[in-house]
């Protein structure tokens, strides 16, 4: 819990998400699922200070927000937000740009609609590491 003025402020950080920066001080601007108040939680951006006692100013989003957001910065990232409101094409690929990898194809993108709340702002499972094949004998 924080003061802010003569109010209080009551948060519960439910999921970390991610680091976006640190800073020298230890300060981190990080990726997280919030609940401010004893409200939901929203997806939140800004930064903390090492013990999470402090916080500087930060944006939270609602998920329809976060959806809007996650198209947009496709878009731009991957080439087609030069022109505003353009869609991307449906065949479109997400390509990593020094290596030219095409990290996801149009079949493999889903939409945030398309998932329950609790996964839309989770990490991919990590891959199980192959089954070792023994070489057929004769």
């Amino acid at each position: 819990m924080v003061t802010e003025g003569n109010r209080e402020i009551s948060f519960v950080i439910e999921r970390h998400l991610g680091v976006l920066s640190e800073s020298q001080n230890g300060w981190k601007k990080e990726l997280n699922l919030v609940s401010w108040n004893g409200k939901p939680a929203k997806l939140d951006i800004r930064e903390w200070s090492p013990d999470y006692q402090r916080m500087a100013k930060g944006i939270t989003l609602r998920h329809e927000e976060a959806r809007l957001l996650q198209r947009s910065l496709y878009r731009w990232l991957t080439g087609y937000g030069k022109q505003q409101d353009a869609p991307a094409p449906e065949n479109s690929v997400l390509v990593e740009p020094e290596t030219g990898e095409i990290l996801e194809t149009p079949a493999e993108v889903v939409e945030f609609e398309d998932l329950p709340a609790e996964e839309v702002f989770c990490c991919p499972p990590e891959e199980e590491p192959a089954a070792e094949t023994q070489p057929e004998t004769e």
